[in-house]
């Protein structure tokens, strides 16, 4: 019996907008299980960014995991598996965060498109939309799991200045948070030149539908939609993260088994690398904790006590032959232009603290290092990779702001940079505590474990996918 594989081009494309100082959302494109996932992370730190970029990489295994159990692909098996899928990795997702107080609250949204041939399965939990152009017709395949801030005012009876009311929307389920994640699958049978697309609220808020299906309608490549897409919602204010998956389904083709792909086996001597990156890391959060401190006190409401405070947080040495060379009454511009200055010896220690972590990083980052039971060692250092350079690239910020010849007493962007900074150190130092712990394998008595079987992830997807299953309604 001859067996099919959905036959689709796809392309993703994520901008961090015009207003966030990093990018929260997260996607990842499966093309061996035509699995297909977008998140936004929540609350607007780095662990949000963890967050997202750890679901949208480990829902692809939680699923292999589940399809391992099955002896056939039997009637709405694979929505089974999805919400399954979805609801183990939220409520792993906070029992473990929960654990690691940096961590607590960590969760993202989450819609995703899983394709089997004939059908598409559409899971999704919080505001990440998905969409399907056919016909010329554009129409959501999801439902936003909120309501409105407003409404949650009244049930609570919380005057509109308590509440500071804004029309806002409450996530009522997304992964993580209390660990009562809610998700919801849709089947949608497919026919050739049915056009779906996966994406954050970054680009339906600002973007109203009819724009998005205009784009949509205008049968251009799926990357360059992407980037149509995310001009639009900047155009529109880019107050968010956008991302945005576009898939074009072009029908089946005949399946062809992919050439037998190895793993190396990791090195358990490299496990040492995450250690020396724990220790480093540690060091780097205490500069830079002493950094925001001075902050604080170059800030504190009398100029004459902030100006004190610099002196004797600078040293009376430097404070004296900064004043010498920059005259300034300004505590803030003081303390923070004088830190940042390459001859200072705050500068001279964050930057050998920096020199020693770079190794450490390369090493973690290069694939060799398992952290995790579930993800590979690709996928824990594409996060942790993510995570490094949004630090880098707000504290690259940092030292520019710290170099204008003025900055104003109530300068707030300084201690912002500053406190995503020390957010994104210990975001990363909590990783390596929650990688290890996160949804570790459950085999069956006499099954290998589930981190040595996903060497053979190709046959699991295979599996699924080239089945012309009962699932998939619309005939070849």
């Amino acid at each position: 019996m001859a067996s099919f594989l959905p036959d689709y081009e796809h392309a993703a494309y994520s901008d961090v907008g015009l207003r966030r100082l990093a990018n929260e959302d997260a996607y990842h494109c499966d093309e061996r299980m035509s699995l297909f996932v977008v998140c936004d992370g929540i609350g607007g730190q780095p662990s949000g960014e963890a967050a997202s970029q750890i679901i949208s990489h480990c829902l692809s295994h939680q699923i292999r995991r589940r399809l391992r159990r099955e002896r056939s692909i039997q009637p709405g098996l694979l929505q089974r598996v999805l919400v399954d899928a979805v609801e183990s990795i939220g409520q792993q997702l906070y029992i473990q965060s929960e654990a690691i107080p940096v961590l607590q609250g960590m969760g993202a949204t989450i819609v995703a498109a899983w394709i089997d041939v004939r059908s598409a399965y559409i899971v999704h939990a919080g505001d990440s939309r998905a969409y399907l152009l056919r016909d010329n017709m554009f129409s959501p395949l999801t439902k936003d799991h909120t309501r409105s801030y407003r409404a949650y005012v009244n049930e609570t009876h919380l005057t509109d200045k308590q509440a500071d009311i804004k029309e806002r929307r409450l996530l009522q389920s997304f992964l993580g948070g209390d660990g009562s994640t809610r998700a919801e699958v849709t089947q949608v049978p497919l026919k050739p030149g049915d056009r779906l697309i996966l994406c954050s609220d970054g680009l339906t808020d600002p973007t109203d539908e009819v724009d998005l299906g205009r784009i949509l309608a205008v049968r251009d490549n799926p990357l360059n939609t992407c980037r149509r897409l995310i001009e639009c919602a900047n155009a529109g204010g880019g107050p968010d993260n956008i991302t945005t998956i576009v898939i074009d389904y072009k029908g089946v083709r005949p399946y062809q088994p992919p050439p037998r792909q190895t793993t190396p086996p990791l090195d358990p001597s490299r496990q040492i690398v995450a250690t020396w990156f724990h220790k480093n890391l540690e060091r780097i959060e205490q500069t830079l904790r002493w950094l925001r401190d001075g902050a604080d006190e170059a800030t504190a409401e009398e100029p004459l006590r902030a100006m004190a405070s610099v002196k004797r947080r600078l040293g009376a040495a430097v404070f004296r032959e900064f004043l010498n060379m920059n005259p300034s009454q300004n505590p803030p511009h003081v303390f923070h232009r004088a830190a940042a200055s390459p001859v200072s010896e705050w500068r001279k220690q964050y930057s050998q603290i920096m020199t020693d972590l770079e190794p450490n990083f390369r090493d973690i980052t290069d694939g060799s290092v398992r952290l995790s039971p579930i993800l590979t060692g690709e996928e824990t250092g594409h996060i942790i990779s993510t995570l490094w350079h949004d630090w880098r690239t707000v504290e690259k910020r940092y030292f520019n702001v710290c170099n204008r010849e003025a900055i104003s007493e109530s300068e707030q962007t300084l201690t912002i940079l500053i406190d995503h900074m020390v957010a994104s150190v210990r975001t990363l130092i909590g990783l390596l505590e929650f990688f290890p712990r996160f949804l570790p394998p459950v085999p069956k008595p006499g099954q290998k474990a589930d981190a040595e079987a996903d060497a053979g992830d190709e046959q699991v997807e295979s599996e699924a996918n080239r089945n012309a299953s009962a699932d998939s309604a619309a005939p070849v």
